[in-house]
């Protein structure tokens, strides 16, 4: 995914949890590669998302920081 398609997605997933459509935005959230993202309040958004969605967040899908 280049950074032109990332910034669209990323706008989609603002737009949606604004409209509170976290399943839509979940599933979006899935095709992104979150290993590359450095932005914490991006991750905490998408957190959000998956917590609203009652998703499992596997340890390999994100970069848990300790």
């Amino acid at each position: 995914m280049d950074k032109y398609e990332y910034k669209l997605k990323l706008e989609q997933l603002k737009n949606l949890v604004e409209e509170k459509d976290y399943k839509t935005a979940a599933e979006i959230a899935d095709t992104i590669n979150w290993r590359k993202v450095k932005s914490s309040s991006t991750l905490c958004m998408v957190g959000e998302i998956y917590d609203r969605n009652k998703i499992i967040i596997k340890k390999n899908h994100f970069h848990i920081l300790k």
